[in-house]
């Protein structure tokens, strides 16, 4: 860890936790009225991913993929995250898309 993070936090984090998102092309074939051609029709969608890395730099969770305008603290709140925080924990979290200080609090984390 870096020197600055230790001053600041001691080796107390657990975790540090961000979503991001992607965007994936979803191509589909449309028939064109019974001539032999096809037109691909892309569709560009954006995806949410819940990430979480240890002060060490692995990787230790990874959400399923949610829509991407789904907001950061719903993907939080039902990725299954929280379920795997144990008494104790100092999670890190960037606060401007999401507070989850509450639902942290009831894990005793």
């Amino acid at each position: 860890m870096p020197k600055e993070f230790i001053k600041v936090y001691g080796r107390r984090v657990t975790i540090i936790v961000d979503c991001f998102g992607i965007f994936i092309e979803k191509r589909t074939l449309l028939n064109l009225k019974r001539k032999l051609s096809h037109l691909i029709n892309t569709t560009i969608l954006p995806v949410k991913y819940l990430i979480g890395v240890t002060p060490q730099a692995t990787g230790s969770f990874l959400s399923k993929g949610w829509d991407g305008r789904t907001s950061d603290k719903h993907v939080t709140e039902n990725s299954g995250f929280l379920d795997n925080l144990q008494h104790g924990d100092l999670i890190l979290a960037d606060t401007r898309g999401f507070d989850i200080s509450e639902r942290v609090a009831l894990k005793h984390a």
